[in-house]
């Protein structure tokens, strides 16, 4: 049932803004997920507890708890974020910028 764990969590996606995560970050629960990397391909590594990827990841820091000054910075610009939620989890990427 891959195909179902993939579809809840693409379902469980949204975009956010960073003062609506906020909470969730004063508890420390925030994860940044690099841009470059799929955000949905790592929330699946997370729920298969594929901790070889996952501490690649980390090792890379590519995946780490947002710092205060990330923080700052996401709050002043209310930064729109790609999330999913993997409780006690959340995993946010930036949305990318797009040229108009």
């Amino acid at each position: 049932m891959q195909t179902d764990k993939t579809t809840n969590l693409n379902q469980q996606t949204a975009k956010i803004h960073w003062h609506e995560l906020q909470p969730h970050f004063a508890r420390g629960k925030v994860l940044y997920i690099d841009p470059d990397l799929d955000l949905l391909e790592v929330a699946q590594a997370m729920v298969q507890d594929n901790s070889r990827y996952i501490a690649a990841l980390i090792a890379q820091k590519r995946l780490y708890a947002v710092t205060e000054t990330q923080a700052r910075q996401f709050y002043q610009d209310n930064q729109l974020m790609w999330a999913v939620v993997l409780a006690p989890w959340v995993l946010a990427q930036p949305v990318a910028e797009t040229l108009q």
